[in-house]
């Protein structure tokens, strides 16, 4: 695997930055796994989205669409982490002086004091606070005092899943955050720090019917199984995003780097599941997965040899 680091300073929010920063790339990866860029960023956020402001006891909610300019090209996005402790450090994050009942005007309270929990939802473009609550959830954050106004959060960071990678490869994307305060605040955060990794290599058409076995040597109390197997693999035009669904109900989405897909999904509320699916030849793949059952004891590994029946 080839991959390299860069720094960029970008515009129109943490998915226009991705974009801008495409340009920055490392070698070919030759064979085996595809080749990767490793970017920092310091993306800045739109107006409308850096200031903040809430009473203690109170909770803001804001849902704001990031689109990515067709100009700048395909996003092939294979990993996202938010640095969320960088993020507000290099912000302006004010304690008001009424925020503690009963206290001095001024006073701050001990390292540790709760501050305000933070909830984080990525879901499709145009959903606007529908994303809330329904799109791909991250938190809670716990946001404390460190003392004399400072302010922390754990966990510090955040690292997207594989379903979020795939909304965003699709070029847009809705973001909403909810903050509900324990104190009063106002906060000016101007630029979100993450590190991204990027695909190097065109997307392989992996559009078409697949059909093939699978083998699952499963572990929880759980007999292993195997059977044949159906899937429609579904990739979007242009695009490193994808999505995928099979004959047992399954739905995944994911992103494809060269003639890998990543994906992550389930099997309604009962069962997650995530892999890979890889082009081994023409009309050839294998997927490897692991499955965990929600609220249960069994899981166990998957892998499938799969044949190219019809293409899209």
């Amino acid at each position: 695997m080839s991959t390299e680091r860069c720094r960029v300073r970008g515009w129109v929010g943490a998915l226009g930055a991705l974009a801008m920063a495409w340009g920055c790339s490392s070698g070919g990866g030759g064979g085996g796994t595809p080749a990767t860029t490793t970017l920092s960023l310091n993306a800045s956020l739109p107006a409308a989205a850096q200031a903040i402001s809430v009473t203690g006891g109170n909770s803001m909610q804001t849902a704001q669409n990031y689109s990515v300019p067709g100009t700048l090209g395909p996003i092939s996005v294979t990993g996202v982490t938010v640095d969320l402790a960088a993020t507000l450090a290099a912000g302006a994050v004010t304690l008001k002086a009424s925020r503690k009942a009963g206290g001095p005007a001024g006073s701050f309270g001990a390292a540790g004091d709760p501050v305000a929990t933070m909830m984080v939802w990525v879901g499709e473009a145009g959903l606007g606070t529908f994303a809330c609550g329904n799109g791909f959830a991250y938190g809670p954050f716990a946001i404390t005092e460190t003392g004399a106004g400072g302010v922390a959060v754990d966990p510090p960071t955040a690292t997207a899943g594989r379903q979020t990678l795939s909304v965003i490869n699709t070029g847009s994307a809705t973001i909403c955050v909810q903050i509900d305060a324990d104190q009063d605040i106002d906060a000016n955060i101007g630029k979100v720090a993450m590190d991204a990794t990027t695909c190097d290599e065109s997307a392989s058409d992996m559009g078409g019917d697949w059909s093939g076995t699978y083998t699952c040597v499963n572990t929880g109390g759980c007999a292993s199984e195997s059977g044949d197997v159906f899937i429609v693999l579904l990739q979007q035009s242009g695009s490193h995003s994808a999505t995928y669904s099979d004959d047992g109900g399954g739905e995944f989405s994911g992103t494809v780097c060269r003639n890998e897909f990543v994906f992550d999904g389930g099997y309604g509320t009962s069962v997650t599941e995530s892999g890979t699916f890889t082009r081994t030849g023409p009309g050839t793949a294998r997927k490897h997965s692991e499955w965990h059952e929600v609220g249960g004891t069994c899981g166990g590994v998957c892998d499938d040899t799969l044949t190219q029946i019809a293409a899209f």
